[in-house]
Protein backbone atom coordinates (compact mmCIF):
# COMPACT_ATOMS: atom_id res chain seq x y z
CA UNK A 1 0.00 0.00 0.00
CA UNK A 2 0.95 3.48 -0.80
CA UNK A 3 2.71 5.60 2.25
CA UNK A 4 0.01 8.31 2.23
CA UNK A 5 -2.97 6.20 2.67
CA UNK A 6 -0.73 4.00 5.28
CA UNK A 7 -0.34 7.39 6.67
CA UNK A 8 -4.25 8.54 6.64
CA UNK A 9 -5.11 4.77 8.31
CA UNK A 10 -3.02 5.68 11.13
CA UNK A 11 -4.70 8.61 11.57
CA UNK A 12 -7.99 7.00 11.64
CA UNK A 13 -7.22 4.50 13.81
CA UNK A 14 -6.11 6.87 16.02
CA UNK A 15 -9.00 9.26 15.66
CA UNK A 16 -11.63 5.90 16.23
CA UNK A 17 -9.66 4.68 19.67
CA UNK A 18 -9.58 8.24 21.11
CA UNK A 19 -11.20 8.57 24.49
CA UNK A 20 -14.49 10.35 24.56
CA UNK A 21 -13.11 12.80 27.46
CA UNK A 22 -9.24 12.99 28.14
CA UNK A 23 -7.98 14.23 31.10
CA UNK A 24 -6.26 17.22 31.40
CA UNK A 25 -2.72 16.07 31.09
CA UNK A 26 -4.05 13.44 28.66
CA UNK A 27 -2.65 13.58 25.12
CA UNK A 28 -4.60 15.75 23.06
CA UNK A 29 -6.39 14.80 19.86
CA UNK A 30 -4.14 16.80 17.67
CA UNK A 31 -1.29 15.25 19.07
CA UNK A 32 -2.63 11.67 19.44
CA UNK A 33 -3.58 11.41 15.30
CA UNK A 34 0.29 13.17 14.59
CA UNK A 35 1.46 10.00 16.19
CA UNK A 36 -0.69 8.06 14.98
CA UNK A 37 0.04 9.40 11.02
CA UNK A 38 4.13 9.39 11.63
CA UNK A 39 3.83 5.79 13.07
CA UNK A 40 1.64 4.35 10.51
CA UNK A 41 4.28 5.62 8.01
CA UNK A 42 7.49 4.65 9.42
CA UNK A 43 8.06 1.34 8.29
CA UNK A 44 8.00 2.52 4.80
CA UNK A 45 11.15 4.59 5.92
CA UNK A 46 13.30 1.14 4.13
CA UNK A 47 12.71 2.56 0.86
CA UNK A 48 15.78 5.01 1.64
CA UNK A 49 17.68 1.58 2.19
CA UNK A 50 16.85 1.36 -1.85
CA UNK A 51 20.23 4.03 -2.70
CA UNK A 52 22.58 1.31 -0.78
CA UNK A 53 21.69 -1.47 -2.98
CA UNK A 54 18.49 -1.92 -5.47
CA UNK A 55 18.65 -5.42 -5.43
CA UNK A 56 18.62 -6.32 -1.48
CA UNK A 57 16.57 -3.41 -1.18
CA UNK A 58 13.68 -5.28 -2.89
CA UNK A 59 14.93 -8.68 -2.15
CA UNK A 60 15.32 -8.13 1.72
CA UNK A 61 14.95 -4.58 3.14
CA UNK A 62 11.89 -3.44 2.13
CA UNK A 63 9.16 -4.39 4.45
CA UNK A 64 11.70 -6.44 6.27
CA UNK A 65 12.85 -5.45 9.55
CA UNK A 66 10.34 -2.49 9.79
CA UNK A 67 7.24 -4.61 8.64
CA UNK A 68 7.86 -7.64 11.28
CA UNK A 69 5.59 -8.36 14.03
CA UNK A 70 8.09 -9.69 15.83
CA UNK A 71 9.81 -6.49 15.98
CA UNK A 72 6.82 -4.56 16.00
CA UNK A 73 6.93 -3.68 20.04
CA UNK A 74 10.27 -2.35 20.27
CA UNK A 75 9.62 0.42 17.10
CA UNK A 76 6.60 1.21 19.30
CA UNK A 77 8.14 1.95 22.53
CA UNK A 78 11.20 3.54 20.43
CA UNK A 79 8.01 5.53 18.65
CA UNK A 80 6.13 6.22 22.10
CA UNK A 81 9.36 7.56 23.93
CA UNK A 82 10.41 9.90 20.81
CA UNK A 83 6.31 11.44 20.19
CA UNK A 84 6.35 11.98 24.21
CA UNK A 85 9.23 13.78 24.10
CA UNK A 86 8.42 15.76 20.97
CA UNK A 87 5.08 16.48 23.10
CA UNK A 88 6.94 17.46 26.07
CA UNK A 89 4.50 15.01 28.13
CA UNK A 90 7.15 12.36 29.02
CA UNK A 91 4.84 10.69 31.48
CA UNK A 92 2.27 9.61 29.03
CA UNK A 93 4.98 7.58 26.76
CA UNK A 94 2.71 4.48 27.20
CA UNK A 95 0.17 5.87 25.71
CA UNK A 96 2.22 6.82 23.10
CA UNK A 97 3.90 3.80 22.81
CA UNK A 98 0.01 2.19 22.19
CA UNK A 99 -0.93 4.89 19.58
CA UNK A 100 2.58 4.07 17.95
CA UNK A 101 1.70 0.07 18.17
CA UNK A 102 -1.86 0.11 16.84
CA UNK A 103 -0.60 2.26 14.02
CA UNK A 104 1.92 0.13 13.08
CA UNK A 105 -0.35 -3.13 12.88
CA UNK A 106 -2.10 -1.04 10.46
CA UNK A 107 0.55 -0.52 8.25
CA UNK A 108 1.91 -4.46 8.60
CA UNK A 109 -1.55 -5.71 7.90
CA UNK A 110 -2.69 -3.57 4.74
CA UNK A 111 0.61 -4.47 3.13
CA UNK A 112 0.07 -8.09 3.92
CA UNK A 113 -2.94 -7.65 1.68
CA UNK A 114 -1.04 -6.44 -1.10
CA UNK A 115 0.89 -9.03 -3.50
CA UNK A 116 4.36 -7.74 -2.80
CA UNK A 117 5.70 -10.05 -0.07
CA UNK A 118 6.09 -9.23 3.82
CA UNK A 119 8.52 -10.43 5.55
CA UNK A 120 6.65 -10.41 8.90
CA UNK A 121 8.39 -12.44 11.27
CA UNK A 122 12.35 -10.57 10.46
CA UNK A 123 14.66 -11.43 11.23
CA UNK A 124 13.68 -14.86 13.26
CA UNK A 125 12.40 -16.04 10.12
CA UNK A 126 12.38 -15.07 6.05
CA UNK A 127 8.99 -16.30 5.58
CA UNK A 128 7.34 -13.95 2.96
CA UNK A 129 3.43 -13.58 3.32
CA UNK A 130 1.00 -12.01 0.38
CA UNK A 131 -2.51 -11.87 0.43
CA UNK A 132 -2.84 -10.89 -2.64
CA UNK A 133 -6.44 -9.54 -2.44
CA UNK A 134 -5.20 -5.59 -2.75
CA UNK A 135 -3.48 -3.56 -5.37
CA UNK A 136 -0.92 -1.56 -4.03
CA UNK A 137 -2.15 1.45 -5.22
CA UNK A 138 -6.38 1.50 -4.77
CA UNK A 139 -8.21 4.86 -4.81
CA UNK A 140 -11.44 2.91 -2.92
CA UNK A 141 -9.42 1.93 -0.19
CA UNK A 142 -7.90 5.25 0.30
CA UNK A 143 -11.02 7.27 0.01
CA UNK A 144 -12.88 5.26 2.04
CA UNK A 145 -10.21 6.53 4.82
CA UNK A 146 -9.81 10.25 3.31
CA UNK A 147 -14.10 10.02 3.89
CA UNK A 148 -13.97 9.04 7.12
CA UNK A 149 -11.45 11.32 8.38
CA UNK A 150 -13.15 14.33 7.03
CA UNK A 151 -16.99 13.40 8.48
CA UNK A 152 -15.34 12.44 11.92
CA UNK A 153 -13.38 16.02 11.88
CA UNK A 154 -16.67 17.63 10.77
CA UNK A 155 -18.65 16.11 13.09
CA UNK A 156 -16.33 16.43 15.91
CA UNK A 157 -17.29 12.66 16.76
CA UNK A 158 -15.23 9.48 16.74
CA UNK A 159 -18.02 7.61 16.32
CA UNK A 160 -18.08 8.53 12.03
CA UNK A 161 -14.03 7.49 12.27
CA UNK A 162 -15.26 3.68 13.81
CA UNK A 163 -17.92 3.86 10.75
CA UNK A 164 -15.12 4.36 8.51
CA UNK A 165 -13.17 1.29 10.28
CA UNK A 166 -16.05 -1.12 9.75
CA UNK A 167 -16.54 0.08 6.04
CA UNK A 168 -12.88 -0.26 5.19
CA UNK A 169 -13.04 -4.06 7.07
CA UNK A 170 -16.34 -4.73 4.89
CA UNK A 171 -14.46 -3.50 1.79
CA UNK A 172 -11.66 -5.96 2.62
CA UNK A 173 -13.82 -8.64 3.05
CA UNK A 174 -15.32 -7.97 -1.00
CA UNK A 175 -11.92 -8.09 -1.75
CA UNK A 176 -10.92 -11.02 -0.48
CA UNK A 177 -14.26 -12.24 -1.75
CA UNK A 178 -13.44 -10.94 -5.52
CA UNK A 179 -9.82 -12.94 -5.16
CA UNK A 180 -11.54 -16.00 -4.41
CA UNK A 181 -14.10 -15.56 -7.25
CA UNK A 182 -11.16 -15.15 -9.58
CA UNK A 183 -9.51 -17.82 -8.48
CA UNK A 184 -12.28 -19.86 -9.14
CA UNK A 185 -12.34 -19.01 -12.86
CA UNK A 186 -9.02 -20.00 -13.16
CA UNK A 187 -9.89 -23.14 -11.82
CA UNK A 188 -12.08 -24.09 -13.84
CA UNK A 189 -9.93 -23.68 -16.68
CA UNK A 190 -7.62 -25.56 -15.38
CA UNK A 191 -9.73 -28.54 -15.02
CA UNK A 192 -10.98 -27.76 -18.49
CA UNK A 193 -7.75 -28.43 -19.80
CA UNK A 194 -6.81 -31.47 -17.51
CA UNK A 195 -4.06 -29.72 -16.52
CA UNK A 196 -3.78 -32.26 -12.71
CA UNK A 197 -0.73 -30.57 -11.33
CA UNK A 198 -0.99 -26.90 -12.38
CA UNK A 199 -1.49 -24.40 -9.37
CA UNK A 200 -3.42 -21.10 -9.81
CA UNK A 201 -3.46 -17.57 -8.82
CA UNK A 202 -5.23 -14.42 -8.72
CA UNK A 203 -3.19 -11.30 -8.73
CA UNK A 204 -5.04 -7.82 -8.00
CA UNK A 205 -4.66 -5.14 -10.55
CA UNK A 206 -4.99 -1.76 -10.85
CA UNK A 207 -8.17 0.60 -12.00
CA UNK A 208 -10.82 -1.19 -10.20
CA UNK A 209 -11.33 -4.36 -7.56
CA UNK A 210 -12.91 -6.58 -10.09
CA UNK A 211 -9.60 -6.40 -12.21
CA UNK A 212 -7.88 -9.07 -11.95
CA UNK A 213 -4.57 -11.09 -13.56
CA UNK A 214 -5.36 -15.03 -13.65
CA UNK A 215 -2.03 -17.01 -13.26
CA UNK A 216 -1.38 -20.92 -13.93
CA UNK A 217 1.72 -22.40 -13.28
CA UNK A 218 1.96 -25.37 -15.68
CA UNK A 219 5.37 -27.29 -16.19
CA UNK A 220 8.04 -24.68 -17.46
CA UNK A 221 5.72 -22.05 -17.78
CA UNK A 222 2.70 -19.86 -16.91
CA UNK A 223 -0.90 -19.50 -18.96
CA UNK A 224 -1.47 -15.89 -18.59
CA UNK A 225 -5.04 -14.16 -18.88
CA UNK A 226 -6.69 -10.52 -17.40
CA UNK A 227 -10.00 -10.91 -16.06
CA UNK A 228 -12.74 -8.24 -15.59
CA UNK A 229 -15.22 -9.69 -13.05
CA UNK A 230 -18.92 -9.55 -13.29
CA UNK A 231 -18.45 -7.94 -16.75
CA UNK A 232 -20.11 -9.08 -20.43
CA UNK A 233 -18.74 -6.06 -22.17
CA UNK A 234 -15.84 -7.26 -24.71
CA UNK A 235 -14.23 -4.28 -26.15
CA UNK A 236 -11.09 -4.43 -29.12
CA UNK A 237 -7.79 -4.52 -27.78
CA UNK A 238 -6.12 -1.05 -27.55
CA UNK A 239 -3.18 -0.44 -29.83
CA UNK A 240 -0.47 -0.66 -28.13
CA UNK A 241 1.15 2.06 -29.65
CA UNK A 242 -1.22 4.58 -29.60
CA UNK A 243 -3.17 3.48 -26.36
CA UNK A 244 -2.96 5.79 -23.23
CA UNK A 245 -2.45 4.45 -19.70
CA UNK A 246 -5.75 4.36 -19.30
CA UNK A 247 -6.77 2.71 -22.45
CA UNK A 248 -4.98 -0.30 -20.28
CA UNK A 249 -8.01 -1.33 -18.68
CA UNK A 250 -9.42 -2.31 -21.89
CA UNK A 251 -7.14 -5.71 -21.93
CA UNK A 252 -9.43 -6.73 -18.59
CA UNK A 253 -12.51 -9.04 -20.27
CA UNK A 254 -15.02 -10.65 -18.94
CA UNK A 255 -14.64 -14.82 -18.09
CA UNK A 256 -16.34 -15.77 -21.83
CA UNK A 257 -13.76 -13.59 -23.60
CA UNK A 258 -10.20 -14.29 -21.96
CA UNK A 259 -7.34 -14.36 -23.76
CA UNK A 260 -4.62 -16.17 -22.64
CA UNK A 261 -0.80 -15.67 -22.96
CA UNK A 262 2.15 -17.97 -22.54
CA UNK A 263 5.21 -16.76 -20.06
CA UNK A 264 8.28 -18.90 -20.03
CA UNK A 265 10.56 -19.97 -16.91
CA UNK A 266 13.84 -20.79 -18.99
CA UNK A 267 13.28 -21.52 -22.54
CA UNK A 268 14.76 -24.10 -24.36
CA UNK A 269 18.16 -23.41 -23.77
CA UNK A 270 19.95 -25.35 -21.16
CA UNK A 271 22.37 -22.22 -20.39
CA UNK A 272 19.35 -20.45 -18.92
CA UNK A 273 18.80 -22.80 -16.28
CA UNK A 274 22.25 -22.59 -15.28
CA UNK A 275 22.23 -18.64 -15.28
CA UNK A 276 19.15 -19.06 -12.83
CA UNK A 277 20.49 -21.33 -10.60
CA UNK A 278 24.11 -19.16 -10.46
CA UNK A 279 24.72 -17.78 -6.82
CA UNK A 280 24.88 -14.02 -7.91
CA UNK A 281 21.09 -14.53 -8.52
CA UNK A 282 20.41 -16.08 -5.33
CA UNK A 283 18.96 -13.10 -3.70
CA UNK A 284 16.54 -12.59 -6.77
CA UNK A 285 15.09 -16.52 -6.79
CA UNK A 286 14.23 -15.08 -2.91
CA UNK A 287 12.60 -12.01 -4.26
CA UNK A 288 10.59 -13.99 -7.31
CA UNK A 289 7.39 -15.68 -6.66
CA UNK A 290 6.63 -16.42 -10.21
CA UNK A 291 9.75 -15.81 -12.07
CA UNK A 292 9.97 -15.80 -15.76
CA UNK A 293 12.66 -15.29 -18.88
CA UNK A 294 12.64 -12.08 -19.64
CA UNK A 295 14.62 -12.27 -22.80
CA UNK A 296 18.42 -13.36 -23.54
CA UNK A 297 20.69 -10.91 -25.33
CA UNK A 298 23.62 -12.51 -27.98
CA UNK A 299 25.40 -10.12 -29.62
CA UNK A 300 29.06 -11.91 -30.66
CA UNK A 301 30.53 -13.76 -27.97
CA UNK A 302 28.71 -11.26 -25.01
CA UNK A 303 25.75 -13.28 -23.70
CA UNK A 304 23.13 -11.51 -20.92
CA UNK A 305 20.65 -13.64 -19.58
CA UNK A 306 17.35 -11.57 -18.30
CA UNK A 307 15.07 -12.33 -15.48
CA UNK A 308 11.48 -10.97 -14.09
CA UNK A 309 8.71 -11.82 -11.90
CA UNK A 310 5.07 -12.10 -13.41
CA UNK A 311 4.06 -10.31 -10.18
CA UNK A 312 4.38 -7.00 -11.32
CA UNK A 313 4.02 -7.37 -14.67
CA UNK A 314 1.25 -4.58 -16.27
CA UNK A 315 -0.37 -5.05 -19.78
CA UNK A 316 1.22 -2.21 -22.02
CA UNK A 317 4.07 -1.35 -19.52
CA UNK A 318 7.64 -1.88 -19.83
CA UNK A 319 8.66 -4.96 -17.02
CA UNK A 320 10.15 -3.57 -13.67
CA UNK A 321 12.51 -6.03 -11.71
CA UNK A 322 14.59 -7.03 -14.90
CA UNK A 323 17.96 -8.78 -13.55
CA UNK A 324 20.03 -11.01 -15.45
CA UNK A 325 23.79 -12.29 -15.75
CA UNK A 326 25.68 -11.21 -18.43
CA UNK A 327 29.50 -12.14 -19.52
CA UNK A 328 31.79 -10.83 -22.00
CA UNK A 329 32.22 -14.23 -23.76
CA UNK A 330 32.29 -18.36 -23.01
CA UNK A 331 35.09 -18.76 -20.81
CA UNK A 332 34.27 -15.32 -18.80
CA UNK A 333 32.63 -14.74 -15.27
CA UNK A 334 29.06 -13.64 -14.88
CA UNK A 335 28.14 -10.48 -13.86
CA UNK A 336 24.89 -9.21 -12.52
CA UNK A 337 23.58 -6.37 -14.26
CA UNK A 338 19.70 -5.02 -13.74
CA UNK A 339 18.06 -2.93 -16.60
CA UNK A 340 17.55 0.30 -15.65
CA UNK A 341 13.72 1.28 -14.82
CA UNK A 342 11.79 2.57 -18.46
CA UNK A 343 14.61 1.53 -20.58
CA UNK A 344 15.12 -1.49 -22.99
CA UNK A 345 18.76 -2.08 -22.86
CA UNK A 346 20.38 0.51 -20.60
CA UNK A 347 22.59 -1.97 -18.05
CA UNK A 348 23.39 -1.12 -14.33
CA UNK A 349 26.09 -2.86 -12.75
CA UNK A 350 25.23 -4.62 -9.55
Amino acid sequence: MDTITHALLGAMAARATAPKAPGADDISLKTRMAAGVTAAAFPDIDFFTRWIDKLSFITDWHRGITHSIVVLPVWAILLGFIFAIIARQPQQWRKFSLVAALSLSTHIATDLITSWHTIIFSPLSDYRLSLDWTFIIDPIFSSIILMALLLAWWSKSHRLAQVGVLVLAAYIGLQAFWHQQATGIADEYVRVQGWADARVAALPQPFSPLNWKLVISNGDGYQVSYLKLYSNRVTPLPNVAAASFWGMDDYYRPRNALRWQHYTRFGDKALTKEVWRHPLLERFRRFAKYPMLYRIDEAGARQCTWFSDLRFILPMRRQPFRYGLCRSDVGSAWQLYRLSRGSHNIREAL
